[in-house]
């Protein structure tokens, strides 16, 4: 249990080689995945994979970001009338 436990993790992670040459380190990060079936010989599935990730990502951060960009520009405009916090203007 132990061994299968390692070989898991050690799959998992990322390996990291280094080398020194002339008091300067050369970094390898290598990802791979070392197992590709099972104990009974069975081939384990393949990775999954997400369909349309990078547009999943742009359809959350779009709405929330313009809403930031809202909230920051009337929050300001809000500060600026009630004169709490008036930008000096410079005259160069």
């Amino acid at each position: 249990m132990a061994t299968r436990l390692a070989a898991v993790l050690s799959s998992r992670l990322k390996t990291l080689s280094i080398s020194q040459n002339n008091n300067s380190r050369v970094l390898n990060l290598i990802q791979k995945r070392t197992m590709v079936c099972q104990e009974t010989g069975a081939l384990l599935p393949k990775p999954e994979k997400t369909p349309l990730g990078l547009t999943k990502v742009a359809i959350v951060v779009t709405p929330f970001l313009t809403l930031g960009t809202i909230l920051g520009r009337e929050g300001a405009s809000f500060l600026e009338e009630s004169e709490i916090f008036v930008p000096d203007d410079d005259d160069d």
